[in-house]
C-alpha cells in the first residue's frame, strides 16, 4: 500500500464562522458560474485563505453542499481551515452584490435591492431604457423571476437585469406560458395569478 500524506491545512476554529463579521483583513474571491472545485481551491489557496488547494478540494469533494457555491464575489477570512472557508463560501451574507428576488415583489422593489447590491439608479434607469422586452410583452411587471442571484463585479445593471428576464424565460418555457394561445397574451398569464393570490 502507498502513503499517502494529509493536505496541509490551517487549525479550524472553535467558534462557528459562518456567522463571523466582515473585517476589513477579509479578502474578495471571485467564484465564477460554472466554477469546479480545483478552480475554487486554487484560488483560495492562492489568495491565502486556505494553507493548501488539496484541503480544500478534499473537503468539497466530501460535502455535497459545495455544489451550492453560489457564484459571485464572496468576502471571506484569510487563513482558514478548508471546513471554515467552505461554510464562509456556503454563507449568503458573505456574498457581495446579492440580490434576492421574492415571490410576489414589485418591480420597484427589486430595483432597490439592486441598488443595495451597489448599483446606481442612474445606471438601472438606463438599463431598463435599453431592455428589449420578450414578445408578448409591455412592461417588465412579471419577468424578474423569483431567486436569489449573485453578479460577479462589473456585472452591469443591463445585464443582470436580462439575466433575470432569461431565467424567467427558460422558467416559464414549459408551462407554455411564453407561446399564449387564445386571449390572454403572456403577460396576463403572469400577472393575473399573481393578483389572485
Amino acid at each position: 500500500l502507498r502513503k499517502t500524506s494529509a493536505a496541509s491545512d490551517f487549525s479550524c476554529s472553535n467558534e462557528s464562522v459562518s456567522g463571523k463579521k466582515i473585517t476589513e483583513a477579509d479578502i474578495a474571491i471571485e467564484i465564477g458560474a460554472g466554477a469546479t472545485g480545483s478552480d475554487i481551491a486554487a484560488q483560495l489557496f492562492e489568495k491565502g485563505v486556505v494553507k493548501s488547494a488539496r484541503a480544500f478540494f478534499g473537503v468539497a469533494v466530501g460535502d455535497a453542499r459545495a455544489a451550492k457555491i453560489a457564484p459571485g464575489s464572496h468576502i471571506i477570512s484569510p487563513d482558514l481551515c478548508a471546513k471554515d472557508a467552505l461554510e464562509q463560501l456556503l454563507d449568503s451574507k458573505r456574498i457581495a452584490g446579492l440580490i434576492n428576488i421574492v415571490e410576489g415583489e414589485w418591480n420597484s422593489e427589486v430595483f432597490e435591492d439592486m441598488v443595495k447590491a451597489g448599483y446606481s439608479p442612474s445606471e438601472i434607469k438606463e438599463a431598463l431604457a435599453q431592455l428589449k422586452l420578450p414578445a408578448g410583452f409591455k412592461s417588465l411587471e412579471g419577468l424578474l423571476f423569483p431567486a436569489q442571484y449573485s453578479f460577479a463585479r462589473g456585472t452591469s445593471a443591463a445585464e443582470a437585469i436580462a439575466a433575470m428576464v432569461e431565467k424567467a424565460q427558460s422558467e416559464t418555457k414549459g408551462a407554455g406560458i411564453l407561446e399564449a394561445p387564445g386571449k390572454f397574451s403572456a403577460q396576463d398569464l403572469l400577472t393575473i395569478p399573481s393578483v389572485i393570490q
